[in-house]
């Protein structure tokens, strides 16, 4: 069987980056990562943790976009153009990160066709996120929206959803804790879901399903 590779392990197979060019740092849990202005002129890598990625509004409103894991990268989605992204990192956890100028990974990755190739596939993955993203945000209603996260992300062979905790579903999904935890209630109520701590188990999708009919 195949071994996947991260993108960063295939720059270091093939030598068009070394490990003395990456920064190494920790960071603890809640703290920001550079600036908050989206000029962040790294790639970020995470070796160890979770980290948040806001948007910032022109009115300097932040929402959460997605959560880092180890392994995933930060800052690639504008490599090739210069245009500054309005973002902010947080950690969620405590975190190790490794930081690689941008102008270093731009000329390996033209040097590495393995790499380029992870780095496109990488992309095509953050556009169906977003795609995703946009269509969850567009739902008029909050029960709408939890809903279809639920529905996304659980299936009749996995019908569990682990999370965090309930409030970290909140932010992703645009609405207040108190309207999740409204929604979440109701919806139990009805025989969709039952929810446990930090766990949501989904009991019948026809009625999820239902609700985005509407």
């Amino acid at each position: 069987m195949q071994t996947e590779h991260t993108l960063l392990e295939l720059l270091l197979d093939s030598r068009t980056i070394t490990p003395s060019s990456l920064l190494r740092r920790s960071y603890p849990k809640g703290e920001v990562v550079g600036d908050s202005d989206g000029k962040l002129s790294l790639a970020v890598f995470v070796e160890q943790g979770e980290l948040d990625v806001f948007s910032v509004a022109l009115d300097g409103t932040k929402i959460l976009v997605s959560t880092l894991g180890q392994s995933e990268v930060f800052g690639i989605s504008n490599l090739f153009e210069e245009e500054d992204l309005r973002t902010m990192l947080q950690c969620r956890s405590d975190c190790v990160l490794l930081s690689l100028p941008k102008e270093e990974l731009r000329t390996a990755l033209l040097k590495s066709p393995l790499a380029m190739v992870e780095y496109m596939k990488i992309c095509n993955r953050k556009i169906q996120f977003l795609i995703q993203r946009i269509e969850q945000l567009s739902l008029p209603s909050a029960r709408s929206k939890v809903s279809e996260y639920l529905l996304a992300n659980t299936s009749i062979e996995q019908p569990e959803l682990s999370l965090v905790s309930k409030e970290s579903l909140a932010l992703p999904l645009g609405i207040s804790r108190a309207s999740l935890f409204r929604e979440l209630s109701a919806l139990e109520k009805k025989g969709a879901v039952y929810s446990n701590g930090s766990t949501v188990r989904v009991i019948n999708r026809n009625i999820l399903e239902k609700v985005l009919q509407k």
